[in-house]
């Protein structure tokens, strides 16, 4: 007989095993955690090192500066080729109407011709830098977003509230991809 308030059962406690691990070859920076400690899902318990990541964000949030400036000089560009193509559609008007009069040459007609066509053309060159520069800039973005999450991955997570059963890696530790840092 038991006393009051204890139960007792036959039966088995079954748990899963989850591996804490590296998604890249990684340096272990710190350890928050150790065997038998509580855990809560969402807690951070490991920390890789992450300076060279810290870099490359370094140089890609400068390559997006860069590539603003470009867009922005190529912008700039457009305007300045816009005004330009006004301007050379201006002379063409004028030739054609002092060629009908005959107090300019053909010659001259067929040189502001060229010249309309040469400001088209330089327009449209200008536009397409734009196009670039554009696709530049998206693609120092997508960098810069890209390390941020390399960095926010070097982060090792708890997935789910547990128990660490297992350590299998200390501080200084480089690891390959998908390297064990815990088993919960």
């Amino acid at each position: 007989a038991l006393p009051p308030g204890i139960a007792s059962g036959n039966g088995r406690l079954e748990a899963d095993e989850i591996d804490i691990d590296t998604k890249f070859p990684e340096r272990v920076a710190q350890l928050f955690v150790d065997e038998g400690d509580l855990i809560t899902a969402g807690q951070v318990v490991a920390l890789m090192d992450v300076r060279d990541y810290e870099a490359q964000l370094k140089k890609a949030q400068a390559t997006t500066q860069q590539a603003e400036r470009t867009l922005a000089e190529a912008q700039a560009n457009v305007k300045q080729q816009q005004t330009l193509v006004v301007f050379a559609r201006q002379e063409l008007t004028r030739a054609r109407d002092l060629v009908a009069k005959g107090f300019m040459s053909r010659e001259t007609l067929d040189q502001r011709v060229q010249q309309m066509n040469a400001a088209n053309a330089a327009l449209t060159a200008a536009q397409e830098r734009v196009g670039e520069a554009e696709r530049a800039l998206d693609a120092a973005k997508h960098d810069v977003e890209l390390f941020a999450v390399d960095i926010a991955d070097s982060h090792l997570i708890a997935p789910v509230d547990g128990v660490i059963q297992y350590k299998i890696s200390n501080v200084g530790e480089m690891l390959p991809t998908g390297g064990k840092v815990f088993t919960m």
